[in-house]
């Protein structure tokens, strides 16, 4: 599979403390790929960098390969790169459906706006188990639902790779399995996804359903990449992070 999105040494630096050292990341088309380790590895700000909210002090990022590691962050969002962040973000004061809506809103080559496909729509809706509060303003919607309607927004949009941060955060296990099968969703129509996450049963099963690869950061760098397995077990992986007896 060819690259969609290739990381190469990038280090992102703030004053004298180093965040990012020399990262160095190939995700293909169609990919799902999950980053772990402890708090301050450079996890968040790896999807910093790739969504542009931070600009590498070293290094270039590529996206279908042009060079993004200094382009704003809309310009980064127009080109298909969207990404999730832990506290879920949509406008509180429209309805379930009119923030769908505006999230579907694209322009054509020509300037004009392309028609929103409403039956889509309502298709995801369905996938999300918001089809009865579409009306309802998302301000009425419980922490876990403005979840759901945040990943429905994105998934209103073709969007070639998908950034989630900390998606499983305080989700029940009836609500993670809903999870999964949004993540297959996007799997299915090729997207890439890249998964921060603390949550290691959630993590493990989507690495066997989608038998994705697991990023192993600390300290800023990537110190391992390889199955669920291959990782749990690894010793290093044990003493920085993990802990013997929970593996």
């Amino acid at each position: 599979m060819r690259a969609l999105l290739e990381v190469r040494n990038v280090t992102v630096k703030y004053g004298n403390f180093t965040a990012l050292d020399r990262v160095s990341l190939s995700i293909s088309q169609g990919e799902l790929r999950v980053l772990i380790g402890p708090n301050g590895a450079g996890k968040t700000t790896l999807l910093d960098a790739i969504s542009g909210t931070v600009k590498p002090s070293y290094g270039d990022i590529y996206y279908k390969n042009t060079v993004i590691s200094k382009l704003p962050i809309h310009k980064i969002a127009r080109m298909g790169i969207i990404r999730k962040f832990q506290t879920p973000n949509v406008i509180e004061s429209l309805s379930v459906w009119d923030n769908l809506i505006l999230a579907s809103v694209k322009k054509n080559v020509s300037g004009t706006f392309a028609p929103v496909d409403h039956n889509k729509i309502k298709d995801i809706l369905e996938l999300v188990g918001l089809h009865e509060r579409r009306y309802d303003l998302a301000k009425e919607l419980s922490h876990g639902e403005k979840q759901w309607l945040e990943l429905a927004m994105i998934l209103t949009n073709d969007c070639d790779l998908v950034l989630l941060d900390e998606p499983a955060i305080g989700l029940t296990l009836k609500d993670i399995y809903k999870l999964i099968d949004i993540i297959g969703y996007f799997i299915k129509r090729n997207s890439s996804i890249i998964i921060v996450d603390h949550n290691m049963d959630f993590l493990r099963m989507i690495c066997e359903k989608f038998e994705a690869r697991v990023t192993f950061m600390h300290q800023g760098k990537i110190l391992r990449t390889g199955t669920f397995d291959e990782i749990r077990s690894d010793n290093e992986v044990k003493r920085i992070y993990l802990g013997v007896e929970r593996c």
